[in-house]
Parts: C-alpha cells; sequence; structure tokens
C-alpha cells in the first residue's frame, strides 16, 4: 500500500506479489471488501474512537473542537499515512 496506493491494492495484485493463485486470493477474502480497507480499519477505529473521547472531553468552543480535530487528523496520518482518509471503516 505505501508503495502503490490503495487503490493499487487489488486481490489480483495481492495474489501475484504473495505467489499465490486469485483463487487463493478470493477463498481468503471472501467478502468483497478491498483488502486495504481490511487492512487500515482496526487502526482507523481506534483513530476515530479516539477522536470520540477527545472530543467528548473538550468544550464546545470552535477553537477547542478544531485543534482537536486537527490533531486527531495529524495523529491518523502519521501513524496509518495517507490510507487514513481513502477508506473509510463502517
Amino acid at each position: 500500500m505505501r508503495e502503490q496506493g490503495t487503490d493499487a491494492l487489488t486481490l489480483g495484485a495481492l495474489a501475484e506479489r504473495a505467489g499465490v493463485s486469485k483463487p487463493i486470493a478470493y477463498e481468503a477474502f471472501q467478502d468483497p471488501v478491498r483488502p486495504a480497507d481490511r487492512a487500515v480499519r482496526p487502526d482507523q477505529r481506534r483513530q476515530v474512537a479516539a477522536l470520540v473521547d477527545a472530543l467528548e472531553r473538550t468544550p464546545r468552543r470552535l477553537e477547542d473542537v478544531a485543534r482537536v480535530v486537527a490533531r486527531a487528523y495529524m495523529d491518523c496520518y502519521t501513524s496509518i499515512g495517507p490510507e487514513c482518509t481513502r477508506s473509510r471503516p463502517r
């Protein structure tokens, strides 16, 4: 994902990189969720939970909320990378 981005990570590309056939990759990922989404989703959930927690403790003033959201975005980007904004957790 870091080399070519999340859009390049298809089941076919994953199978090729892993040295297995496409049917094996499709069997391993039985649902239609892209492999990149599956890899990033747990980290995104942790980031969202941290943001919600921080917002619950933040005064409801624009500058305070904006600071918390900006910090959460930067934390997400530095821990996950650009994938942070490409796939959304469900």
